[in-house]
């Protein structure tokens, strides 16, 4: 009886081996399809649309605020109580001269560093009308 079984064992146990192996084979090339989908899917990106491209905007500048609140850069009040320049222009006509103001009234005499101002290539000639260079 063994003579009989031998031959079926082995021709199981080779079916067995050739499913196995099959089964391996099916399995390296579902992780390789899904590689390729992963990489695929890196090189495609998403695609930019307004309203995603807002909330990735909205993310991206809520974390920069909040890094720059974490390094002290900036208040957490900063950005909702101050006024851009434009509208404290707006607001108050006389903000372009009260610096001026402010000097004469105090009497301090501005320094100028002319040192500053040594490389630059300017003459009278090129404050003078169109009229006058001839």
């Amino acid at each position: 009886s063994l003579i009989w079984d031998f031959p079926l064992i082995h021709e199981e146990l080779h079916r067995l081996r050739e499913k196995y192996l099959r089964l391996r084979e099916d399995e390296k090339e579902a992780r390789k399809q899904k590689e390729e989908e992963v990489e695929r899917k890196k090189l495609e990106g998403t695609a930019v649309t307004i309203e995603n491209f807002m909330s990735w905007k909205l993310k991206f500048d809520e974390e920069i605020r909040q890094l720059r609140l974490k390094q002290g850069l900036i208040s957490s009040t900063d950005k909702n109580n101050r006024p851009t320049g434009r509208e404290q222009f707006l607001k108050d006509a006389d903000l372009c001269t009260s610096d001026i103001r402010l000097i004469e009234e105090t009497g301090e005499e501005i320094k100028i560093d002319e040192s500053l101002f040594d490389d630059l290539d300017i003459n009278d000639q090129d404050f003078m009308s169109g009229d006058e260079e001839d």
